[in-house]
């Protein structure tokens, strides 16, 4: 007597059947590869907003030490805005990395003239083992279009 006898093959799931990526996040191999800006199991945490409030920190001109309160809000998109004794900008490339792009800094327009100071740089993020939340830059101050000198920033989560 002849038989025809059925043996299941284990089941091949796709990895990424049952996880569904938030906020533009892409499944790979069964977890979630966020964009810029988003971090989580399924991207549904906000990096950035993790990032605001007060900070403290240094701003370093030619090695004048400047110690001072900075604040930090949002912006659209992956921008965050840093608020001391103006409004600058950062913008997040990578959840622990940021640029600093070019921005005039102070007024737009000093005593009815163009403001001829401008800032751009980089820099890192990092979360240190007590938790607290640190920023570092470097980056050029240009005054009518040539380097008037370099500046360090630090800043700390309080």
């Amino acid at each position: 007597m002849l038989g025809l006898f059925y043996i299941p093959s284990s089941c091949n799931k796709e990895p990424c059947e049952e996880v569904t990526c938030q906020n533009g996040g892409a499944c790979n191999d069964g977890s979630c590869a966020c964009p810029v800006g988003f971090t989580g199991s399924e991207c549904q945490d906000e990096t950035r907003a993790t990032y605001f409030g007060l900070y403290s920190g240094l701003f370093i001109e030619n090695g004048v030490i400047d110690s001072t309160e900075f604040n930090l809000t949002t912006y659209p998109g992956n921008i965050l805005r840093i608020t001391w004794e103006d409004d600058d900008f950062i913008e997040l490339t990578t959840n622990t990395s940021f640029n600093i792009p070019d921005q005039s800094f102070g007024s737009d327009v000093i005593g009815g003239m163009v403001n001829p100071f401008h800032i751009s740089g980089s820099g890192f993020i990092r979360t240190e083992t007590n938790g607290r939340i640190y920023f570092e830059a470097e980056g050029e101050i240009f005054e009518n279009g040539s380097k008037n000198s370099d500046f360090v920033l630090k800043m700390w989560k309080n």
